[in-house]
């Protein structure tokens, strides 16, 4: 099976951009040390936006149970949280299951 591809987007309030960016990279870091199945967790930040960036959060699964135990982790819970209660952002969180379509992944 093909492994498992989420775009989220998340558009920060005005003046907690930086705090949002603090919040998505706390959440990376847990991911990365306790998710074996999460096998990519990118975290991209606009920059062309003054004080209302849009952060996009590339996430490759390496299959629907990696997916599940990522849905249901103490990161996630903890992340949402923290996204309520210092309202960080300004529209609602925007979650993607995505596929490739065309394209190439890099030439670096």
């Amino acid at each position: 099976m093909a492994p498992i591809e989420i775009v989220a987007m998340a558009v920060a309030k005005p003046g907690k951009a930086d705090r949002l960016q603090e919040v998505l990279e706390a959440s990376a870091q847990w991911v990365r040390r306790t998710e074996p199945g999460a096998l990519r967790y990118l975290i991209q930040r606009q920059v062309n936006a003054k004080d209302q960036p849009t952060f996009v959060v590339l996430e490759t699964y390496e299959d629907q149970a990696a997916l599940e135990f990522h849905a249901k982790s103490e990161s996630v819970v903890e992340t949402r949280r923290l996204l309520e209660s210092e309202d960080l952002l300004s529209e609602p969180l925007k979650i993607m299951l995505t596929k490739d379509v065309g394209g190439y992944a890099s030439k670096l």
